[in-house]
């Protein structure tokens, strides 16, 4: 200032600088710059702190793996690692030898069993047995404690068929069965005919079992263990049996049937074989069509109604009257005299033909037919109510 502040606050002066600002300006930069640099220091200098104690541990650990060899053992135990697995794999084919081994004993003597079991079933008697020879590990056909020969062929089947299922059966343990078609041929041939309720219960209980009914968890309904199952026959009792077999979906079962003229042809098994178990409920089946139609005296059965009518039943007091007598004589002890004459007198006249005036005439006896059927189906419904309650399930 070259002039003092003595007057009025009031009054104007003039300042005059001798200093040069420019200079001052980079001055305030330069110390702002590094007040800045100082504060982003202060800011960072944790995070630069852990930075370079991280460099130092490695350094340390660095001079600790050298001075250890550690890449060395390192090499060294990565080749003993890969050396363990081996081993490990051996071990692992050993054990599963092993396993194999021992299961394969086990089943041996388990397989015998079974087959033992299903072969002296099938015969009725135990004469025969298959054995394991320890030293040989093969099995021995064994009858009364000698090497069997001659062998019938019933026996031959029991033993083959009993193979079979003893395999099945191993299959089955395995969880493996669903996985396979099965073919059956007739595994009833050579055998008694008191072995069919038995090999049917045996394909029953290994080819089928209770499942959860997957439309309703709270029920179980019969399923195949197997992917499919075929049977063939020639036995007509054994073929009945089997369509009893316990399948839930009937329409997943399919019959057929194998003529035979100048070459075998397989056709679908006709309808009145596969709906009805035997002549006898397929003769009620139509005694029943015709009880039941309001307009059978003009029905086309009319005229073989008498035939059916007399065949039914010779073969229904047969059941109720097993004896040598005629089939008037069972009629008259099972219906009464006056209803068995009554019932049989115009199925005689049509069943049998003695007179030849009856080419060229009709007779009245023929609407006398509907009346017969009528009292046979009311007798066996009130006096034999069992039997026709069986008889409308078979037809059903």
């Amino acid at each position: 200032m070259n002039k003092k502040l003595n007057e009025s606050i009031y009054s104007s002066m003039t300042i005059i600088n001798d200093y040069d600002l420019d200079s001052f300006n980079n001055k305030i930069i330069e110390l702002n710059d590094v007040i800045n640099r100082n504060n982003t220091f202060t800011e960072k200098f944790p995070t630069i702190i852990n930075a370079e104690r991280d460099r130092y541990k490695s350094h340390l650990v660095a001079l600790f793996l050298k001075k250890s060899k550690f890449s060395i053992k390192y090499k060294k135990s990565e080749k003993a690692g890969i050396e363990i697995l081996k081993l490990n794999e051996k071990v692992k084919k050993y054990r599963t030898e092993i396993n194999r081994l021992n299961s394969l004993k086990e089943s041996d003597k388990e397989g015998c069993a079974q087959f033992n079991s299903f072969v002296q079933s099938f015969l009725s008697r135990e004469d025969i047995e298959i054995k394991l020879n320890e030293e040989t590990k093969k099995f021995n056909l064994i009858r009364d404690s000698i090497i069997a020969s001659n062998l019938s062929e019933g026996e031959k089947m029991a033993i083959s068929f009993s193979h079979f299922l003893v395999t099945l059966k191993s299959i089955e343990q395995k969880n493996e069965l669903k996985d396979h078609i099965i073919f059956i041929d007739d595994p009833i041939s050579s055998l008694d005919g008191n072995h069919i309720f038995q090999i049917n219960s045996l394909l029953k209980d290994i080819f089928f079992h209770k499942v959860v009914n997957p439309k309703d968890s709270k029920q179980l309904m019969w399923d195949s263990k197997c992917l499919q199952l075929f049977i063939s026959t020639h036995n007509f009792e054994f073929f009945n049996l089997l369509k009893e077999l316990p399948i839930s979906n009937k329409k997943e079962s399919k019959y057929f049937i194998t003529r035979k003229i100048n070459e075998s042809v397989i056709e679908k098994l006709p309808n009145v074989y596969d709906s009805y178990s035997s002549e006898y409920h397929y003769l009620f089946s139509e005694i029943v069509d015709f009880e039941n139609d309001v307009n059978k005296n003009s029905s086309p059965k009319l005229l073989l109604m008498p035939n059916i009518l007399r065949r039914f039943i010779e073969m229904y007091t047969l059941t109720k009257y097993p004896s040598n007598d005629e089939v008037d004589g069972r009629a008259d002890e099972v219906f009464g005299k006056v209803k068995s004459k009554r019932i049989l007198k115009p199925l005689h006249y049509f069943s049998h033909f003695n007179n030849i005036d009856r080419i060229g005439k009709q007779s009245e006896l023929i609407a006398d037919v509907g009346n017969a059927c009528h009292l046979l189906i009311e007798f066996i419904k009130t006096d034999d109510a069992i039997h026709y309650k069986a008889l409308l399930n078979s037809i059903s």
